[in-house]
């Protein structure tokens, strides 16, 4: 890749992606005082080369968090979804951290963020990219983290990121469906 090759990938999508987030992020801290950003990614179940833990036991969810903006989760009470659907979770494993604004790194206690990683062969063949016939159930377990997310943060004594995070939430729903970036959301706001 050339210089002037990733000069326009970053400018075409990175920039215009961290400007948004951010701007939603600055919206629901306005608007409800905390913010919680739920960042939901795939990973497949062999580690890829470029993948730091390279341990063939992955998890069949990974919670990504750091001890300041997420410091809520360290508990492990997002887990108790995962067990209760006879899955296997794990913190920060095989992806740590999960995305905070760099306006708000390390500066906004109050801007929460989680990162839900999903082994893709729960949800579908990974070789065709086929439907599993398990993916509604994937998706209602998804829902169901995101409500205790929820519930954790405000656990943790961060009044209003529930509130903040339903209007992150629509707001990253919305510039996802205008193609923004990578999102696309139903109704409910889980991920597809």
């Amino acid at each position: 890749m050339t210089p002037e090759d990733r000069k326009r990938i970053l400018q075409t999508y990175y920039d215009p992606h961290h400007a948004a987030l951010t701007q939603a992020v600055d919206d629901a801290l306005a608007e409800a005082g905390a913010c919680l950003i739920i960042d939901v990614h795939s990973f497949p179940s062999k580690p890829l080369p470029y993948e730091l833990d390279q341990s063939p036991d992955r998890p069949e969810f990974c919670i990504g968090f750091d001890d300041f903006h997420g410091a809520f989760l360290a508990d492990g009470s997002w887990n108790d979804a995962c067990r209760c659907a006879g899955l296997q979770g794990a913190a920060n494993r095989p992806f740590p951290g999960s995305i905070v604004p760099t306006k708000h790194w390390k500066r906004s206690s109050n801007a929460l963020s989680a990162m839900i990683e999903v082994r893709r062969d729960l949800y579908m063949d990974e070789e065709t990219g086929r439907k599993l016939d398990r993916f509604d159930n994937v998706k209602l377990l998804l829902a169901d983290l995101f409500r205790r997310l929820g519930k954790a943060s405000d656990r943790g004594g961060r009044t209003g990121a529930s509130l903040g995070a339903s209007l992150s939430a629509t707001r990253a729903a919305r510039l996802g469906e205008r193609g923004r970036w990578g999102v696309s959301s139903d109704r409910e706001g889980v991920g597809a």
